[in-house]
């Protein structure tokens, strides 16, 4: 309680020495240095993009930042379905007073609507098969029925085939469909949701997304654990 009543306007941090954000007193332990080179090649994209999506936002330091980075009128969704992030995220959200320009739709996206259950593990909450907690799951076909999104970045502890799954509609309409996504990869947790390299890897190419690497290399294959980048 005595980091409450001193930090009433959070604390302060400038993560990758470039973006300010006020955080919850709870995260004192939390690091300034923080995935740089995913940070950078999110950020540099967020300044002209009208609408950003972020699927698994935790406790909004991309969700708040990149609404900071974002012109005027721009507008982040973001999805958090474990109650306890939520509800720390909406306190960032108001301790950096970006409410007017982010809504917090607290869901699961997932290849299908209904419940699902989720693991409690914070930082690294996922879906599974049973256990934990109830969730509300949705897709973003359901969730997105007529918007075009520019960016949008999907970070599900493995469950990164099902959100694209659940999106067919939308990465079939040229029109609507990210201009890119970038999708934290978890092939050592593949194996619970039916998921390989190539399947997932065809839905985007399918859909004509060219991938690569945050390297630049192009991405054939997804063997570890990292960041990938699906551009039109």
């Amino acid at each position: 309680m005595l980091l409450a009543v001193l930090y009433p306007k959070g604390l302060l941090r400038v993560i990758n020495g470039t973006d300010p954000i006020n955080v919850n007193y709870r995260w004192t332990s939390m690091p300034e240095i923080y995935e740089p080179d995913v940070w950078h090649e999110v950020m540099k994209r967020l300044s002209k993009a009208a609408l950003f999506v972020d699927v698994g936002g935790h406790i909004g330091l991309y969700t708040i930042c990149g609404a900071k980075r974002m012109p005027q009128n721009g507008k982040v969704i973001v999805f958090e379905a474990l109650p306890k992030n939520a509800l720390l995220l909406r306190e960032n959200i108001q301790l950096n007073n970006t409410e007017k320009k982010i809504e917090v739709r607290e869901l699961a996206i997932g290849e299908r609507s209904g419940t699902a259950w989720m693991n409690e593990k914070e930082s690294q909450a996922a879906l599974q098969a049973d256990g934990g907690i109830s969730v509300r799951i949705s897709t973003l076909d359901e969730q997105f029925p007529s918007e075009t999104i520019d960016v949008l970045k999907i970070d599900v502890e493995g469950a990164e085939e099902k959100v694209l799954l659940g999106a067919n509609r939308l990465l079939a309409d040229p029109k609507r469909k990210p201009k890119c996504i970038f999708i934290e990869v978890h092939p050592y947790a593949w194996e619970q949701y039916g998921t390989r390299s190539d399947s997932l890897i065809k839905i985007l190419r399918d859909a004509g997304y060219a991938l690569r690497k945050l390297d630049g290399l192009p991405l054939n294959k997804i063997e570890k654990y990292g960041e990938i980048l699906a551009e039109i």
